[in-house]
């Protein structure tokens, strides 16, 4: 039996047969996953459940003190199943229909589970691991062979999660899959998983992937991170004015939060070049630890930051970095960000894209909060994201001016109860950012 993940903020739970068909039936996903294919908005797709079909969890406390079986590789117990990605193809089904026309047999490959990926552009192999070809890894590069594709690497570590798929887009389903176990390939390789050891045995040593702030030394991350300029300034440099003294951390619950501010940060000053946003980004001791912990996807970090900043409309250099970045930037270059760009005088006020940027991320945040209420679905409907700000504050608004317990007593005249009115003022369209909030007395009064 292996496990799946309700969502990053959940601990796993096992998965059997009813509880797999479940999920790969439950119309929500399979609408996320369609929409997610038709806008290629990645959060549809983060919404998604996932399945670990390598591994199951012993149960520990997170650093919030939740108890459970969290995902995490030190916690691993191997199942003794492999997953394969094969990505960014244009037509899987013709891929999967050419190894059915060379008369590859599943059974004899040991494979249990093919399916098409959320994108719509990948393929899923679900197959049993043989210990004699070595680790997850190895064997991912042995199957890889057979099948004449190439390995995602990132498919290494025991606690990487497959996000699951609609039961359309199941193309070969062996139902042994939800019985299959083998423990000596558990035996074998847990204790090395554990110690964070995934990394393919039949390749030669490679250096240690322990990081420090500022330094590179793991993942496609190259030693000449650390060289990268910004104008001639040196960039890690102004990342440490940006986080001086108060790096995010696990009790901040805002790593990846902070991560993707990060990314669109960086995208901005390296001009979109997304590569050199991902060297930065990983270079950063507290996204190592939540790549550690977590698997943290930070490629479709930077790819969602992209995504923000040209859903803007706007061309990466007409936009603006943070606030907290231009301080910083200040701060470690001894100029403005606005004096370096443009060689004149930066205005301490918060700009446009300032407000607009704040707007964007709000209604992330209030996204984010639909689960836990649906109400907020309902305000938002219809509405692009950075338009639910005014929506919430809004319906706040009215419902206060409805509720007859929002009252308060006038010093002057204490027996008098007085009813407490909303104000709620969006001055322009609500997406042109500029909202305010007033509460004002009302000129009725209330006796008791």
């Amino acid at each position: 039996m292996f496990s799946y993940q309700k969502s990053f903020v959940n601990p796993t739970l096992p998965v059997d047969e009813a509880q797999f068909f479940a999920l790969v039936r439950a119309t929500q996903w399979t609408e996320n996953i369609d929409k997610f294919r038709e806008t290629g908005d990645a959060q549809l797709k983060r919404k998604l459940p996932a399945f670990i079909f390598q591994a199951t969890f012993d149960v520990t406390t997170s650093k919030s003190g939740k108890t459970g079986a969290w995902r995490k590789q030190a916690a691993t117990h191997l199942t003794g199943l492999v997953v394969m990605d094969v990505d960014h193809i244009e037509n899987p089904l013709t891929l999967y229909q050419g190894w059915v026309e060379k008369g590859l047999d599943w059974k004899q490959l040991g494979i249990l589970l093919i399916y098409i990926t959320p994108s719509g552009k990948g393929l899923k192999i679900v197959f049993k691991a043989n210990v004699a070809k070595g680790n997850l890894i190895d064997n991912q590069h042995a199957m890889a062979e057979v099948l004449g594709v190439e390995v995602d690497e990132s498919c290494k570590d025991a606690s990487r999660m497959s996000f699951i798929c609609k039961e359309s887009d199941i193309l070969y389903m062996d139902k042994e899959l939800f019985t299959y176990e083998n423990k000596e390939f558990a035996e074998k390789y847990d204790a090395e998983y554990r110690a964070g050891h995934s990394a393919d045995t039949k390749a030669a040593a490679v250096a240690s992937e322990s990081v420090k702030q500022g330094s590179v030394s793991v993942g496609n991350v190259d030693d000449k991170t650390l060289e990268l300029k910004w104008r001639g300034y040196d960039v890690q440099s102004i990342i440490d004015c940006r986080y001086a003294g108060k790096l995010p951390c696990a009790a901040d619950s805002n790593r990846h939060n902070e991560s993707l501010k990060l990314a669109s940060d960086l995208l901005v000053l390296f001009d979109g070049d997304k590569q050199k946003t991902l060297q930065v980004l990983k270079a950063q001791k507290w996204v190592q630890e939540i790549i550690d912990e977590r698997d943290e996807n930070v490629e479709q970090t930077v790819a969602s930051a992209a995504q923000r900043l040209a859903d803007r409309e706007k061309k990466y250099l007409s936009l603006q970095p943070s606030k907290a970045m231009q301080e910083a930037i200040k701060e470690a270059c001894g100029r403005s960000w606005q004096e370096i760009t443009q060689g004149s005088q930066a205005s301490a006020a918060v700009t446009e894209s300032d407000i607009e940027r704040w707007l964007w991320e709000w209604g992330a945040q209030i996204e984010g909060l639909y689960e836990d209420f649906p109400l907020l679905r309902d305000i938002c409907k219809g509405l692009k994201k950075n338009q639910f700000t005014a929506a919430v504050f809004v319906a706040g608004g009215l419902l206060m001016t409805l509720m007859t317990r929002c009252t308060y007593r006038f010093y002057h005249r204490p027996e008098e109860l007085r009813r407490l009115n909303n104000s709620t003022l969006i001055i322009g369209d609500p997406a042109s950012e500029r909202i305010r909030l007033a509460l004002q007395p009302s000129t009725a009064t209330r006796r008791r």
